[in-house]
């Protein structure tokens, strides 16, 4: 078995930030599933509030990090 050369060898930090996003990722992706299951034919309501919210709160982000041009 040859050795992992060091350029391609992933550190400690970013293994655990790898599997954390993964996860995470997973579960996100998966959440309007878990929503029509509880919630039956109602739950696209929850959806649609949920993509809403999100893409509020992400031109919020946008927003502060063009008052600081985009440095942080």
């Amino acid at each position: 078995m040859q050795p992992i050369p060091e350029n391609r060898k992933v550190s400690p930090g970013l293994a655990f930030f790898l599997v954390h996003s993964t996860q995470v990722g997973t579960g996100v992706l998966g959440f309007q599933r878990i929503i029509s299951q509880h919630a039956g034919y109602d739950g696209w309501m929850s959806v649609i509030l949920a993509g809403a919210f999100t893409h509020i709160l992400m031109y919020m982000m946008y927003k502060m990090l063009g008052t600081v041009d985009g440095d942080l």
